[in-house]
């Protein structure tokens, strides 16, 4: 337990990382993070087995993406189609498989508003 709160802690203080929690009724049913390198940031997302199927993993990570103006990047499992699918609902576009991973980008928007920039 102590190290997930370092972990937590660590994560809310970093300004190179967004974190977002879904919960349906007060109960954590998934999350998305993104994570800045190199230019881009790096959506990752899990949800818990019990709330698979129902979109949830599709709502957050359209929720974050919408909020991100720089150029996004994800890494997909090759196979992975759900997780394929949500990438590409975010507006990423495949680029190229390698090594069985499966690399999506989307390009930095062409307009800001509130959206969420690069410290």
């Amino acid at each position: 337990m102590d190290e997930h709160r370092t972990w937590l802690t660590s994560t809310l203080a970093n300004p190179l990382r967004r974190l977002y929690i879904a919960d349906e009724n007060g109960v954590p049913v998934g999350s998305v993070r993104a994570d800045f390198s190199d230019g881009a940031w790096v959506l990752s997302w899990t949800v818990a087995p019990t709330a698979r199927g129902r979109g949830v993993a599709k709502q957050i990570v359209d929720v974050l993406s919408k909020q991100i103006s720089e150029p996004l990047r994800a890494e997909i499992k090759a196979g992975n189609i759900a997780s394929a699918r949500i990438a590409e609902h975010a507006g990423l576009k495949f680029e190229r498989e390698s090594s069985g991973i499966l690399h999506y980008k989307r390009d930095a928007l062409a307009y800001k508003s509130d959206r969420v920039s690069c410290p």
